[in-house]
């Protein structure tokens, strides 16, 4: 038996929303990715 184990919501959304969303999902992976890599710089500044 196979079974999924992910369920993939999509909302109906009217365009605004839509564009609302992805902007902020743009942002907020943006700002996820600089801290990442901040972080990484920061901790190679320990080890040297």
């Amino acid at each position: 038996m196979n079974q999924k184990l992910t369920f993939k919501f999509r909302p109906r959304l009217d365009k605004l929303r839509e564009d609302i969303i992805k902007e902020l999902s743009f942002h907020t992976i943006k700002l996820y990715n600089i801290v990442n890599y901040n972080l990484r710089v920061q901790s190679l500044q320990y080890f040297v």
